[in-house]
């Protein structure tokens, strides 16, 4: 193998597929390929959990979260304390993620998009309160209810807390 730029290393077609083979790649792209449809019914029935819940409450859903076509891997929301929340959350065994906190990161002040802190206050209070729930296909529908259960719960002990993403 010969070293290219940047550190990779040039492969063998057998060292790139190992011993599986092209053809064996192929067959597993193939077969989860043929998973996608149930994949992303099960997404949308997890995010139709978490959506009958946070309507219970009051949070009123962006429009788009509810049209037919829109599945999502994770649950953007936006609570005042988010540590708070995600204690709570993490304290029902429900890991909950911080995928949309940036490229506004109130911490992240030297970051790569020469962004100056203050100019831009609602996107850094976004920052600043967004956490995610977790969908994805492999969860089932015990453990989306009891997440939704979970954030239900923290809600009902906080109150203005979900009404939050409302007012931004």
């Amino acid at each position: 193998s010969d070293k290219r730029i940047g550190g990779m290393t040039s492969q063998t077609p057998f060292e790139s597929y190992g011993a599986a083979g092209p053809d064996d790649t192929w067959k597993l792209l193939s077969r989860q390929l043929n998973q996608l449809p149930d994949q992303i019914r099960r997404l949308k029935s997890n995010n139709n959990i978490y959506f009958e819940t946070m309507e219970s409450i009051g949070i009123e859903l962006p429009e788009s979260w509810t049209a037919e076509t829109t599945v999502l891997l994770r649950i953007p929301i936006l609570v005042k304390n988010r540590e708070a929340f995600e204690a709570h959350m993490w304290n029902n065994n429900i890991d909950t993620g911080r995928w949309f906190d940036s490229p506004v990161t109130v911490e992240n002040t030297a970051n790569t998009f020469g962004y100056i802190p203050g100019t831009c206050p609602v996107g850094e209070g976004i920052a600043r309160s967004i956490t995610n729930l977790p969908t994805h296909a492999g969860m089932n529908q015990n453990y989306v209810e009891s997440s939704a259960r979970a954030m239900g719960e923290y809600f009902a002990n906080n109150p203005g807390e979900s009404t939050h993403m409302n007012d931004l």
